[in-house]
C-alpha cells in the first residue's frame, strides 16, 4: 500500500506549529472566521427535498442565498481596503461566483505561469485583483500575507 510507505518516501515530519501562534508572531496574515447561515430560497428548497443527495449537494451549494453573502462580504470588505481570498473545495461556485462578480479566479486548471501572473497581481498593493476566488489549488503554502 502506497499510503502506508508515504512516511518512508518523504521522511518524517521536521516541524509543526500552530497558525494562530504563527499568526500572532506576524508569519501568517490574520484571520477572522465567521460562519454565515444561507437559508435556501424556497424554490431551491422544495427542490432540496425532492432529489438525492448528489443533487442536495448541488443545490446547497450553488444556493442564490449564499452567492448574495458572497457578493455582500466581498463588497464589504474590498471598500475597507481589504486583500480577499474566497476559498472553496468544490471548483463549481468558485467559476461561478468568480465570473458572476468579474473577480480573478485560480484553479487547477491554470498553468503555473498564469498562477504566478495572479498571484503577483493580488500581491501588489494598488492593483485591481482585490479578491481572488480559489480552489484546493490554494491549500498549499502560498505567500499571501495581506489577504484578508
Amino acid at each position: 500500500d502506497k499510503i502506508s510507505e508515504l512516511k518512508n518516501l518523504i521522511g518524517p515530519k521536521l516541524y509543526e506549529a500552530d497558525w494562530q501562534d504563527l499568526a500572532n508572531q506576524g508569519y501568517l496574515a490574520r484571520v477572522q472566521c465567521v460562519e454565515v447561515w444561507c437559508p435556501m430560497t424556497p424554490l431551491f428548497m422544495k427542490a432540496y427535498l425532492e432529489n438525492n443527495a448528489r443533487q442536495k449537494k448541488d443545490l446547497w451549494i450553488m444556493n442564490p442565498n449564499k452567492l448574495a453573502a458572497v457578493e455582500f462580504l466581498v463588497h464589504y470588505w474590498e471598500a475597507q481596503g481589504n486583500k480577499i481570498i474566497v476559498f472553496s473545495d468544490d471548483l463549481r461556485p468558485i467559476v461561478a461566483y468568480s465570473d458572476r462578480m468579474g473577480r480573478r479566479c485560480m484553479t487547477g486548471d491554470d498553468d503555473a505561469q498564469t498562477r504566478e501572473e495572479v498571484l503577483l497581481k493580488f500581491r501588489t498593493p494598488n492593483s485591481d485583483v482585490k479578491t481572488l476566488f480559489m480552489s484546493s489549488v490554494g491549500d498549499a503554502a502560498i505567500d499571501l500575507p495581506d489577504a484578508s
